[in-house]
């Protein structure tokens, strides 16, 4: 039973990690290992002049040790034994230049050490007890689980700049895995009856259970006051979002993603960070948005942000409303970084204006690998807000490496100077107009078919074919 448990939690961890990680975590088959480990951060805590005393690990490593050699008769062979001490390398390697997490660290171990089984009932040899190893196999399930989580905190991009925020959140279940380990080692270290055992089984579930409802609910409290700081809680560019892809024809589109400016825009961390998108009234500018966002929202590890202006949008104040609906949806995209603004924030009574929002956005990014901004009809709104609008979210992906920008916009005076010496791309002109013609051809037969059969089939064929041509020709590149 016990290798089954430490087998399950290995498979958890090494689910998050990568081939690197794995490798580093399995060839550290003894706890010396992670002692030499710990005196090389030692040794370069030193050479910052800024030690930490490690020796407050030394409850966890002689906890550990003393439960070593039973794990290793229980564990039956299983490569994850390492999983049980291994990882802390990888942890606090992580965590020494940065002071605080590295406190927090420390002082976690040094709990789970002091909570661990002191094992002085048994010799040489744990009891052929099931129920008692299967408490033992929760104990190592416990500290495989808490390596993993801590481990996760810390491989998320930015992650030191989150990290006391999230901390937090994970304090809801360290109390509970804390609790348990404790009440499991006090059962081991007594040997206790097979009645004590089940109950202790039971509590360790319902409070896991309790854990993750008050971390949840602690999550959700946090985002829906993040959220409502930020003023933001209607869902319409959501709704605009939707209400532009479902007007989008299957088969229409796709001639976007094939060209080369677009093609370079859309490469991670090559080609400009920043490309203007424009046209004219009609010319479908939103729903190749609309399916851009679509498309950019395949790729879960992209964070794509976006904002359709339009004739509704409020002549004032227009940046800080496109600012706030940014990063809310970045609150809703990555729940986790809630806590953060929560802290930084609201509990400082912080208002969400402009000189909050900017550096607050730039922090957010710091989580993401990889960023896209589009924003649509900046010719919506007044002159005056719309220089005001591009200038801001210009300088803040320019400040930002990870970030690209796609403006959408007619081509405008106003608009254009904000673009001098970035590329465009005109939709309409030059190869696209064969596109869009295609485009407007395709929906036309779609439509006039509909049409046709209200009319039971009354239009032939050849008249079909005549309209089809003629409103074709008409057009001039628009689909209105």
């Amino acid at each position: 039973m016990a290798d089954m448990l430490l087998q399950r939690a290995g498979e958890r961890f090494c689910a998050h990690l990568s081939d690197e990680e794995k490798g580093t975590i399995e060839s550290m088959q003894k706890l010396d290992d992670v002692r030499f480990a710990i005196r090389q951060v030692e040794q370069h805590l030193a050479a910052r002049q800024s030690l930490r005393n490690l020796q407050r690990l030394s409850p966890f490593l002689e906890a550990t040790e003393r439960l070593a050699g039973f794990i290793d008769v229980l564990a039956n062979g299983t490569p994850f034994l390492p999983y049980v001490w291994a990882p802390l390398k990888l942890i606090l390697r992580a965590a020494q230049d940065h002071s605080k997490v590295l406190e927090k660290i420390i002082t976690a171990y040094a709990s789970i050490g002091m909570a661990l089984p002191r094992m002085t009932r048994y010799g040489d040899t744990f009891p052929d007890n099931y129920e008692l190893q299967q408490l033992l196999g929760h104990l190592l399930e416990d500290i495989i689980d808490f390596h993993s989580r801590a481990y996760r905190l810390m491989r998320k991009p930015g992650w030191q700049f989150f990290f006391s925020a999230a901390w937090g959140r994970f304090e809801h279940y360290f109390d509970s895995l804390l609790q348990g380990i404790a009440r499991n080692s006090e059962l081991i270290d007594k040997e206790a009856a097979s009645v004590d055992i089940i109950e202790a089984r039971e509590w360790r579930q319902k409070s896991r259970e309790l854990a993750a409802a008050r971390e949840k609910k602690w999550e959700t409290d946090q985002r829906d006051a993040v959220i409502r700081w930020l003023q933001d809680g209607d869902t319409k560019q959501d709704d605009a979002l939707e209400w532009l892809r479902n007007r989008c024809f299957e088969g229409t589109s796709q001639w976007l993603l094939k060209s080369s400016k677009v093609r370079s825009w859309l490469q991670y961390r090559k080609g400009p960070q920043i490309l203007w998108l424009n046209g004219k009234p009609g010319s479908g500018k939103s729903i190749l948005c609309s399916q851009l966002i679509h498309f950019l929202r395949t790729n879960k590890t992209r964070a794509c942000l976006f904002f359709f202006c339009n004739y509704q949008t409020p002549g004032f104040a227009v940046t800080v409303q496109v600012l706030r609906n940014i990063c809310a949806q970045v609150v809703r995209m990555s729940p986790d970084l809630a806590p953060y603004i929560y802290d930084e924030y609201l509990t400082k009574g912080r208002t969400p204006t402009l000189s909050a929002l900017k550096p607050l956005l730039l922090e957010l990014f710091k989580s993401f690998e990889d960023i896209r901004i589009i924003v649509d009809g900046v010719d919506e709104i007044d002159s005056g807000q719309h220089t005001e609008l591009l200038k801001t979210v210009t300088k803040l992906v320019e400040t930002t490496e990870n970030c690209k920008l796609l403006v959408s916009s007619q081509d405008i005076p106003s608009i254009k100077m904000n673009f001098r010496g970035k590329p465009s791309f005109s939709v309409g002109a030059e190869s696209s107009s064969i596109e869009v013609k295609k485009d407007i051809d395709l929906i036309l037969g779609v439509r006039l078919e509909e049409i046709n059969d209200r009319f039971e089939g009354a239009v032939s064929q050849t008249v079909l074919d005549e309209m089809r041509r003629e409103i074709l020709n008409r057009a001039n590149g628009m689909f209105l």
